[in-house]
């Protein structure tokens, strides 16, 4: 559709943070014998020789926006000053929105009045872009404002519409390559605000027409039969549309994730900003319809309405006892590391029924951007299995190594669970099984699931799964994992009895609520069995997702903005009520603290984190039902943490825990309204209940700080009121002759400071130059080497869609 002008290149590899180029090629069907011809293709032409000018991508997209059912016209714009001193010639341009869609047009305006079409697309063409006409007319300075508008069409549509990232949502986007300067320019622009109507006021009125196809756009006779594939097959990740989706939550977060997954008929190269999804160990979006949700300043949860049983009432009103519990601190030199011997990544960690600490690490295997090839197919079978004991059983008092096994069997290990016999479930994800062994290990496993060193997608496989939950009738939940994002339930016998976690489009579920967005990674898994819930780790969504034991339906989701956008692990302990401990994980470039999380389990209110400054790359955690202690472990650096509670510092519940209920008379507010950036394509459950209410946590502080204002302002009254009582018993002393001076000792007191300071002028409070010496409270182990590409298997990967 679109050739690169002469002399420009985009910059990969080295120092351009390109690392791979991906083609992908979605077709709409499956071609018919002799008479379907295959048009796809691409050329690259690749030079060690630095070109003239650099080429880059500009980005247009709305995080937000509302189309009506029934609605004709409807338009959503976007406008950004174009700030930067050097100028880009923008060359091609694509259109992107989903089967609404209708027109979507990109501008550069000089002056504030003077618009000029940069191009002006039909969405429904084949994703592709296209030549811009006049090119080379067309330079954005940094006076100019750049601006999009996409025109809609829904009348044939019975609900509303919202931007998000299923085929059942819109988009938004307008893109377009340039060129600039190679030594001042930038490779990636991007632009999200909303434009202004005023402003839009005078946009051409060409906006509104679709125009033809291009000419010498590359466009084949019959392509409208073949258009938006994507949009209307539904059996490829059970749902999960959109690559290029720019950040759903960015509008909550002020963050942009741009990915460069690529669903369209051509690809183009990325540039650095456009980070690509990692899906291999450790890296790889969000919706809203009208929900029961739980709402506070920096809290989003959604969870299922309806009457409570007596037993989740009674838990819920157990659920207060967790203020008595106490904050989490690190236990130093545990393990003892010389009874460990030296560990690999350490990627599982799980408790046996006796409180024994049992971890599962990979040795001299490592995770990284050359494991796997495209076919998640493991590259290092050579090799052959990991020649060290794998699964290292830990005393929990001494941290010393109890009893070790598992060489010669594994590949690459991930997840580790202990049942209520003690029986223990591994994942591996190189060979893509699941395996039950008897306590304390053994050569051969109870029970195997899934083909050796075999990927696949059917309920027969695995895809790289990442972790076991078992209930004590034997049945057990399996998520899978990186590849097919799902949870599986089986018998005990290994006999597939649901499938978890797959999406529904419709705005309003038939019963209580329905996932809107489909999983990216289920990393982790907590039973709850006194709650009837199995909770995941969605991962690269940075969330918590609860699935009813029963039904196998989603009841609920937990999100953080303190999570960031990757949790990574989860862990349930019934004690005080219920307890869901969690880790989250880095992020490039770093956006929030690495840290733990507690949470109560009922409403998913964070009541504590931890530790400080500790982690890097936490994998896994776990805890014990019969006490408080926490266990953590690391992929990079390889390390275990044991975390107990302190007993001077007592936990509290951000916010007094009050809820309001919503009334017919007194209506919900929307989350727009309570909320303010938040947008209705961020709720990730969907409920038909018109009752819903919308429980407001207050914003309020912790009471620690709100107890330490009140000690300030206390001080500060007291203080003056003592002072004015001993100046007036002074007085009265001295009055009644019972108070005297001596004048001959005026100055007894500056005598003694004098003497004092010769007392202990040596190394003395007062010699002392360097004031306070900082208390030490880092491990002296913890090394803050820089992250290898083993350590950090996330970030060198490219994830396929």
């Amino acid at each position: 559709p679109t050739t690169i002008p002469k002399d420009v290149g985009f910059h990969i590899g080295g120092d351009s943070g390109i690392s791979y180029l991906v083609l992908q090629i979605h077709y709409a069907h499956a071609f018919r014998d002799g008479q379907d011809l295959d048009h796809s293709g691409l050329s690259l032409h690749m030079t060690y020789k630095p070109q003239k000018f650099m080429a880059g991508m500009y980005l247009l997209a709305s995080g937000y926006a509302h189309i009506p059912a029934h609605s004709k016209g409807v338009t959503v714009d976007l406008a950004c000053g174009y700030e930067d001193p050097v100028e880009i010639h923008p060359f091609a341009f694509r259109t992107h929105t989903h089967t609404l869609g209708r027109v979507v047009s990109g501008y550069v305006v000089r002056n504030g009045q003077e618009w000029v079409e940069l191009g002006r697309g039909n969405p429904q063409w084949p994703q592709a872009f296209y030549p811009m006409a006049n090119a080379k007319d067309k330079v954005i300075w940094s006076t100019d404002i750049v601006a999009a508008r996409c025109v809609y069409d829904a009348e044939s549509k019975e609900e509303d519409t919202w931007i998000g990232s299923t085929s059942a949502d819109e988009m938004c986007n307008f893109y377009m390559m340039y060129y600039t300067d190679p030594e001042r320019g930038s490779t990636f622009k991007e632009c999200s605000y909303p434009g202004d109507s005023e402003f839009f006021a005078d946009i051409p009125d060409t906006s509104f027409i679709v125009p033809d196809a291009p000419e010498g756009g590359g466009l084949k006779e019959g392509w409208q039969e073949h258009v938006h594939m994507h949009h209307h097959n539904h059996g490829h990740s059970q749902g999960i549309e959109e690559e290029e989706m720019k950040g759903m939550d960015e509008t909550t977060t002020g963050e942009t994730d741009v990915s460069a997954r690529t669903k369209s008929h051509t690809t183009t190269l990325a540039s650095p900003e456009l980070k690509t999804p990692k899906q291999h160990e450790d890296n790889s979006d969000e919706t809203t319809g009208q929900t029961n949700t739980v709402v506070r300043e920096q809290h989003q949860t959604t969870e299922a309405s309806g009457k409570q049983t007596e037993e989740e009432q009674s838990s819920s009103e157990d659920s207060t006892e967790a203020s008595q519990a106490t904050e989490l601190r690190l236990v130093q030199g545990w393990p003892d590391e010389s009874s460990v011997g030296h560990l690999g990544q350490v990627a599982g960690v799980g408790m046996d029924s006796s409180g024994n600490v049992v971890i599962f690490h990979r040795g001299d295997h490592v995770w990284d951007a050359w494991t796997f090839d495209s076919e998640k197919q493991y590259k290092d079978r050579a090799k052959g299995p990991i020649s060290t004991n794998t699964v290292i059983t830990l005393n929990p008092q001494t941290g010393k190594s109890i009893h070790q096994w598992g060489k010669d069997f594994f590949y690459l290990p991930h997840g580790l669970t202990l049942d209520h016999q003690d029986n223990v479930w591994v994942t591996d994800v190189a060979m893509h099984q699941v395996f039950k062994f008897p306590p304390r290990g053994g050569d051969k496993p109870l029970l195997t699931l899934g083909e050796k060193f075999v990927p696949d997608w059917s309920t027969d496989h695995f895809c790289q799964p990442t972790d076991v939950a078992v209930e004590k009738s034997g049945d057990f939940y399996v998520s899978d994992g990186y590849c097919n994002s799902r949870v599986l339930k089986f018998d005990k016998t290994g006999k597939l009895l649901a499938v978890l976690g797959e999406v529904s489009h419709k705005r309003h579920a038939e019963h209580g609520f329905s996932l809107a967005t489909q999983m990216v990674i289920p990393h982790s898994l907590a039973l709850a069995e006194d709650r009837k819930q199995v909770c995941t780790a969605d991962r690269e969504n940075g969330r918590v997702v609860c699935f009813n034991t029963e039904t196998g339906k989603p009841v609920r989701t937990i999100q953080h903005p303190e999570f960031g956008k990757r949790l990574f692990a989860i862990s349930y302990s019934p004690a005080q009520g219920g307890l869901l401990h969690a880790v989250n994980g880095p992020t490039d470039p770093p956006q929030t603290p690495v840290q733990g999380f507690t949470m109560t389990f009922d409403d998913g209110e964070i009541i504590d984190t931890w530790p400080e400054k500790a982690f890097q790359n936490p994998h896994d955690v776990t805890c014990a039902s019969h006490n408080s202690a926490v266990y953590v472990v690391e992929i990079g650096p390889n390390k275990v943490w044991k975390l107990e509670p302190s007993k001077d510092q007592p936990w509290v519940k951000k916010g007094d825990g009050s809820s309001h209920g919503s009334t017919a008379d007194n209506p919900p507010p929307t989350l727009l309204q309570e909320i303010g950036t938040h947008q209705p394509h961020e709720s990730l459950l969907q409920t038909n209940d018109e009752s819903h209410r919308i429980l407001k946590l207050p914003t309020g502080g912790n009471l620690r700080e709100d107890l330490s204002t009140t000690l300030i302002i206390a001080t500060v009254l007291v203080v003056p009121l003592i002072i004015v009582v001993i100046i007036a018993a002074v007085v009265r002393c001295r009055a009644s002759g019972n108070l005297r001076f001596d004048k001959r000792k005026k100055s007894t007191l500056k005598s003694w400071m004098n003497g004092y300071k010769e007392k202990h002028q040596n190394g003395g409070l007062f010699t002392n130059k360097k004031g306070f010496q900082r208390v030490k409270t880092e491990d002296s182990d913890h090394e803050e080497d820089p992250l290898t590409d083993s350590e950090v298997e996330e970030y060198n990967a490219v994830r396929s869609v």
